[in-house]
């Protein structure tokens, strides 16, 4: 029997980096250096209101990535730049993005992969 953080990591590897997997790009404000790794985009049509725990519709966009292809990891309150295609049909359009200052990235350390939030930048 193999060693089950090296299976779950190659398992992480194949959800989202294989046929589900979309090319996503970083630009760190700490370097300025780019780089792009597989993910996965994610929009959220709903969540709930932490005050009357009620259902609010609001599109909350996130990307999912193997904390191992980073070569930074974003951390609360750094401005970094994401571009992303929303769907993943083939040749759609890439879209920018900011990490949302106000809600840090969630890793998930133990299974190897982080969940960064965004905010769409607008286009005047």
């Amino acid at each position: 029997m193999g060693n089950l953080r090296i299976e779950a990591e190659s398992d992480l590897g194949e959800m989202l980096e294989s046929d589900f997997g979309q090319q996503i790009f970083f630009k760190s404000p700490n370097t300025g250096n780019t780089f792009d790794v597989q993910g996965r985009f994610d929009l959220y049509p709903s969540r709930e209101n932490p005050d009357t725990g009620q259902m609010i519709i609001i599109a909350n966009a996130s990307v999912s990535v193997r904390a191992s292809t980073m070569p930074e990891i974003p951390k609360a309150g750094e401005k970094w730049a994401i571009r992303a295609q929303p769907t993943p049909v083939e040749n759609a359009p890439f879209e920018d993005f900011v990490m949302t200052p106000d809600q840090a990235p969630e890793e998930a350390t133990r299974m190897g992969w982080i969940t960064i939030f965004l905010q769409r930048i607008e286009q005047s």
